[in-house]
């Protein structure tokens, strides 16, 4: 089974409330993409375990793969969760670093300072 089947097999299992099925069929994938980690990251997002979305992201920083806005939006959704101001700040960073599209993000940057009172930063 290729990346993309393997990929949409995850998504389909978090959907039906079957995480570890979804983490088994992502640990199976050799070679993994961005399209891959955002589906885990959405996984644990989609069952309420936002830390650990957090960490999966840290894991696909220290393994090199370069976040989208998807997975910015969605570690920005996280923090917001979280009322973590200081790790959504650095995120707030790490999309101007990579260059991204800020007019894709601006409404979840929006959000993120306006859950933590602090929408003049934004």
């Amino acid at each position: 089974m290729g990346i993309v089947s393997k990929t949409a097999l995850m998504n389909l299992y978090s959907k039906y409330g079957c995480l570890d099925d979804s983490v088994r069929a992502f640990e199976e994938i050799g070679l993994k993409d961005v399209m891959t980690w955002n589906a885990l990251i959405s996984s644990f997002l989609r069952h309420g375990l936002t830390k650990k979305s957090l960490d999966v992201f840290a894991t696909m920083r220290k393994e090199r793969v370069s976040p989208s806005e998807f997975t910015f939006s969605s570690v920005l959704k996280a923090c917001s969760s979280l009322k973590a101001f200081g790790q959504g700040k650095q995120i707030h960073g790490l999309v101007v670093v990579f260059g991204l599209d800020l007019m894709i993000l601006n409404t979840t940057l929006i959000d993120f300072y306006s859950d933590m009172e602090r929408i003049s930063e934004a």
